[in-house]
């Protein structure tokens, strides 16, 4: 065995993996870090030339993230980049109008940066010297992306796959975002993969913002076929989301295969888009054979009444939509009304989370909101009062007033509730009952009341009704906060007669107060200190929602600080 070689540093492996994974941190890279996140991947570049300890744990991490383009470009010396000429469509100011009519593909002119039209290609076979250090490569590339800015040729991937036998080109994939309906994905798919982001980013900017051509749509046809096959060549996916498949025929062949069960069972995590119609009709009865299923995310895509009228929509049975048995979380994003039918088919019976964001796409919608509310939250109410743990409702659009006390008292049954959020503007009327209805949940550590004034007295009742709190969100204080009396030394003044102190650690406003005189500010802090001697005024700043204008919020925050700090 040859002694260490004492030139290389004795740094710990797992050491110089988390430095260098700090120079070249994972996710999407914003324009304001763009400059450090090049400094991070120079630096990596040259850890990995100038160091030999260094090479393979700097390129491991400069290769963790690629998209496909810079993946094959990086290492074949022949891949080429082209421009084509654009469609000569009057309507199209990106066409190369003008040109010779017998020029059917040359793009005019002959600079390529200024042409939109183009794409990638290997012109031939590539050697095996440049196959082997793209295998090299390739098997440090965890997360792999091919966006909308991109254009692969279909021959990059058979030149490549010459040389595969069989196996695949990434892998050790974990994760696969694919944002293009082309059936090429069959090409780079690893049975390692375990995320599986079939994306549609805006279906109007896909090729070419010409989603109508005929090739195009043979190509997102052909993809969409092949769904069955793909998915089940990934054995260890774990999350799935696709994009919208526009037809029940599509779904119902994902789960056609022997059993009648979806093409993959490891799916834990899925979010699909599609219409309420196709849902109902495909979607749900398919992927509810899935029996490992743990989060659904529905997006409901709405129709115009003009452009899909209630004379060709399907039928469906309820019966068809199996238990979701295994179903933790549920996120409904729809109308009103598709979101009361989603809540009414979807049974779940261990359903822990659940968030509903609900538009009010009409003014007729908008008065039958109460009733629509009411229905699916006793759904809630009584088919999950001992397994829901997190309610989350929040609502755009509405018109109609609703007592908030009404909104949440179907909701009283479950006992279990940790977390309450609610951003309804039909709930605006708080009435006085509101704080001693939280009473029956003792279990609740965070509430959220988006549509709240908070008054003195309403803030005391909350905090003697639900003793476990530790985060609270309103819509603002109230105007009497500035007026409340000094703050006594009595026990009895406290929230529990015991002297016991509450745990609330947070307290946000969502909307800006103002407070005229400086002894406000003090009396609110005095008071806040007094009431919860345990909340810190540094988490106490709302990032979720934008306001409008300054208030006075942090600076009875940074008095809070400086009583304590005061004794």
């Amino acid at each position: 065995m040859l002694p260490p070689d004492p030139s290389l540093p004795s740094i710990p492996l797992d050491v110089v993996d988390e430095i260098l994974q700090h120079l070249y941190p994972s996710g999407v890279f914003h324009s304001d870090s763009y400059a450090d996140f090049l400094a991070g991947k120079e630096a990596l570049a040259r850890c990995a030339c100038v160091c030999r300890a260094f090479q393979t744990p700097a390129v491991k991490v400069l290769w963790r993230e690629q998209t496909l383009t810079n993946a094959c470009g990086a290492v074949l010396r022949e891949f080429t980049f082209a421009c084509v000429k654009g469609p000569l469509d009057a309507d199209d100011e990106d066409g190369d109008e003008g040109d010779d009519d017998d020029n059917e593909d040359w793009p005019v002119g002959i600079d390529p940066d200024d042409h939109l039209y183009t794409y990638n290609y290997l012109p031939g076979p590539i050697s095996p010297e440049e196959w082997s250090r793209f295998k090299y490569y390739a098997q440090f590339i965890r997360v792999l992306r091919y966006t909308l800015d991109e254009k692969v040729d279909s021959s990059v991937l058979f030149y490549l796959h010459q040389h595969t036998h069989g196996e695949p080109l990434f892998p050790n994939l974990r994760k696969l975002e694919w944002c293009q309906a082309v059936p090429d994905l069959v090409s780079v798919i690893s049975p390692t993969i375990q995320i599986l982001c079939l994306r549609e980013e805006s279906g109007e900017e896909e090729n070419y913002c010409q989603p109508h051509e005929l090739a195009y749509r043979t190509r997102r046809h052909a993809l969409k076929t092949l769904l069955p096959g793909i998915l089940g060549r990934m054995p260890d996916l774990q999350e799935l989301e696709i994009r919208p498949l526009h037809h029940e025929g599509f779904w119902l062949q994902l789960a056609s295969l022997p059993g009648r069960r979806f093409a993959t069972q490891s799916i834990r995590v899925l979010h699909i888009s599609e219409s309420l119609d196709v849902l109902l009709s495909g979607a749900l009865p398919a992927i509810s054979t899935s029996q490992n299923l743990h989060e659904l995310r529905l997006d409901v895509l709405s129709y115009e009444d003009d452009a899909y009228p209630p004379a060709t929509r399907r039928e469906w049975s309820k019966a068809s939509i199996r238990t979701f048995v295994e179903l933790r979380r549920l996120r409904i994003e729809g109308s009103v009304s598709e979101t009361a039918t989603l809540v009414d088919v979807i049974i779940a019976p261990e359903l822990e989370d659940i968030e509903l964001h609900r538009m009010a796409h009409s003014d007729s919608e908008s008065s039958g909101i109460p009733a629509l509310l009411r229905a699916s939250l006793h759904t809630l109410g009584t088919r999950n009062a001992g397994s829901l743990r997190r309610v989350k409702l929040v609502t755009y659009g509405s018109a109609s007033d609703m007592a908030f006390s009404e909104l949440i008292r179907p909701l009283l049954p479950l006992r279990h509730l940790d977390e309450l959020d609610i951003d309804d503007p039909a709930a605006r009327v708080i009435d006085s009952s509101a704080p001693t209805m939280l009473a029956a949940w003792q279990m609740l550590e965070k509430l959220s009341l988006a549509v709240m004034v908070l008054s003195p007295e309403r803030l005391q009742g909350i905090v003697r009704n639900c003793p476990r709190l530790k985060r609270l969100k309103v819509l603002r204080l109230s105007k009497d906060f500035p007026l409340i009396p000094p703050v006594t030394s009595n026990v009895s003044d406290a929230p529990d007669s015991r002297g016991i102190e509450h745990g609330l650690e947070e307290l946000c406003v969502v909307s800006p107060f103002k407070v005229t005189e400086p002894a406000g500010i003090t009396a609110i802090a005095r008071f806040l200190n007094k009431l919860f001697p345990r909340l810190r005024p540094e988490r106490c700043v709302d990032t979720t929602h934008t306001t409008d204008g300054d208030g006075d919020w942090d600076r009875v925050l940074q008095e809070m600080a400086n009583l304590r700090l005061s004794g």
